[in-house]
C-alpha cells in the first residue's frame, strides 16, 4: 500500500512584518539558482532584511543612498544579462508634504513621474537580468482617485518581456497608512503591496540596450508600443 506525503506548498498572501520572507520564499520557487542580483532602487537595503539572499549589488540614484553605485534605475550602466536577477522597488506614489515616509521613499512631484520611474525601470530591469525580475508595487488612492499600479506593472513588464508574469505575492505587512487627510472616505483603504516575478527563458524576452541618448530595441523584434 502507497504511502501518503505530506507536502507543504507555498501560499500567494503573506503576512510578515518584512518583505525579506516574500523575496526568499520567492527566489527559492523560481530563482533557486541565481547568484547575482541587482537591486536598481536599493534605498536603504530594507528589502532584503530577513533572509540569507545571494549576493546583491545596490544601486540608487541618490549618492547617499547607493551602497554599490550611483545609477539611475531608467538608464542603468550595465550590459545585457548582466545579473541573473533583477528587482525593482521605487516609490509608489508622488511626494506629498503631509506624508511622512517622503524621506524613506523619494520626492518624485508626481504621479506621472512615478509611472515614467516604473515603466523604463521595469524595461532596463527586463534588459539587465538573465534569469528573471521582481518588481514591487502598490495601489493606492492619490488626489481622491484609485490607481491600479499592479496593472500597469503587468502591462509594462509584458511590453518588456514579451510575456505576462510568471507569478504574483501578495504582502500585507499590517503597518499602519501614514496619510490621514481624508475628510471622507470614498475607496478602501490600501496596505498590501505585490510582488510581480518574470521568468525568462532562451529568446523569450525582448531585449533592450540602453545608452545615454535612449533606450532602443535590439533583439530582432519591434516591441510593442509604449501605454503610458
Amino acid at each position: 500500500m502507497m504511502q501518503a506525503t505530506t507536502m507543504f506548498w507555498h501560499h500567494s498572501l503573506f503576512r510578515c512584518a518584512a518583505s525579506g520572507p516574500v523575496l526568499e520564499t520567492l527566489f527559492g520557487l523560481h530563482f533557486p539558482e541565481a547568484e547575482t542580483v541587482l537591486d536598481a532602487t536599493w534605498g536603504k537595503g530594507v528589502f532584503w532584511r530577513g533572509w540569507n539572499a545571494p549576493p546583491v549589488v545596490g544601486t540608487d540614484l541618490d549618492p547617499a543612498k547607493a551602497r554599490d553605485a550611483i545609477a539611475d534605475a531608467t538608464r542603468l550602466p550595465f550590459a545585457d544579462d548582466s545579473f541573473d536577477v533583477a528587482v525593482l522597488d521605487p516609490p509608489f506614489r508622488a511626494a506629498s508634504s503631509n506624508w511622512a515616509l517622503n524621506e524613506d521613499y523619494g520626492t518624485i512631484e508626481t504621479m506621472k513621474g512615478v509611472y515614467r520611474l516604473y515603466e523604463q525601470g521595469i524595461k532596463e530591469c527586463a534588459r539587465v537580468a538573465r534569469l528573471g525580475m521582481v518588481v514591487k508595487c502598490q495601489d493606492l488612492v492619490s488626489s481622491g482617485v484609485l490607481r491600479h499600479l499592479r496593472w500597469r506593472v503587468i502591462l509594462w513588464g509584458n511590453e518588456a518581456c514579451g510575456s505576462f508574469p510568471e507569478d504574483i505575492a501578495v504582502f500585507a505587512s499590517g503597518a499602519r497608512i501614514m496619510c490621514d487627510n481624508w475628510a471622507t472616505q470614498q475607496h478602501l483603504r490600501r496596505s498590501e503591496s505585490f510582488f510581480v516575478l518574470w521568468k525568462f527563458g532562451e529568446g523569450e524576452k525582448w531585449i533592450y540596450s540602453s545608452s545615454r541618448f535612449g533606450t532602443t530595441e535590439t533583439g530582432g523584434r519591434t516591441p510593442p508600443s509604449s501605454h503610458e
